[in-house]
């Protein structure tokens, strides 16, 4: 119906996952490829004239790395037009600066409204958008990366099952909760004192939240924090907490009247000597009311 020539190209190690899992996952990767045809992929004749094979090529490439699956989803098409972006934020009101770096302005086509859902596929309802608030329910994370002209290629990252997750388990005001390590981007451990700032620099314009605050608790030392990167969707914040103690293993138990109504916690898990832990809902979390 795009009336545009497509090979399509599939390269996957042997995984097993939750018989759920790719259902789940269908109605997302439907989108990204739908997308790929209708606003990536270029007629044949631009093609030519740009110097490429008539036919476009999209690849979907499956990949396991510890307790997460990976997929990478990307076509060889005319890519994002990081201009038409930056101004599309404008009209929508959701460009934070005009000076945001390529890798931001490429993450507001997650925003509702910038990318159009019309095309030559017959069915819609799921804009990317969408597709981001799925992955993060699976609590998952989605990457996009592009070359003018070059192509975009997507890089979703879940866990490979929905009741037994790994995570990071850290310590904020003398209790232990859970970070799905499909979240978890990188871990920044304090210094000793007086021996400068342990954030990168390439870090220090990131959000963050400190966790002991966000849960009412007290502010303590920021210095002597460990800074935990967290992607979520294509979003990212630094998370302050007290300690890290180590990946585990988590079994997700199912949501009780016990469990806690604040905001941030997702439910309880059991960990492999039988204690709790609360499971941290990072999509809750809001950097711009952190201190609250």
């Amino acid at each position: 119906k795009a009336g545009k020539g497509v090979q399509l190209a599939v390269e996957s190690q042997d995984i097993r996952v939750d018989r759920k899992w790719p259902s789940q996952l269908e109605g997302p990767v439907s989108r990204i490829l739908q997308n790929a045809l209708d606003h990536g992929i270029e007629p044949a004749g631009e093609r030519i004239k740009a110097g490429k094979p008539p036919e476009g090529t999209i690849r979907i490439k499956a990949l396991q790395q510890a307790g997460s699956v990976i997929l990478e989803i990307e076509d060889d098409g005319r890519g994002l037009d990081l201009e038409k972006l930056r101004l599309r934020g404008k009209e929508l009101g959701i460009l934070r600066d005009e000076n945001d770096p390529p890798s931001r302005v490429m993450e507001m086509i997650f925003k509702p409204g910038v990318v159009p859902s019309d095309g030559a596929g017959e069915k819609r309802g799921m804009g990317l958008d969408r597709v981001e608030e799925k992955v993060e329910e699976l609590y998952g994370s989605i990457r996009v990366h592009s070359r003018a002209g070059r192509g975009c290629k997507f890089v979703l990252k879940v866990p490979r099952s929905q009741a037994l997750i790994e995570g990071w388990v850290v310590e904020a005001g003398g209790e232990r909760y859970l970070l799905p390590l499909s979240q978890v981007r990188k871990i920044t451990h304090p210094l000793p004192r007086g021996r400068g700032k342990s954030t990168p620099p390439e870090e220090t314009e990131v959000p963050k939240v400190d966790l002991d605050i966000w849960l009412g608790g007290g502010e303590g030392d920021e210095e002597n924090k460990f800074s935990v990167l967290v992607e979520m969707g294509s979003r990212q914040f630094r998370l302050l907490v007290d300690e890290v103690l180590g990946k585990q293993q988590v079994l997700l138990k199912k949501a009780s009247q016990e469990s806690p109504q604040k905001a941030g916690i997702r439910g309880e898990g059991i960990l492999p000597d039988g204690r709790t832990v609360w499971v941290l809902d990072t999509r809750q979390f809001d950097p711009s009311t952190a201190g609250r």
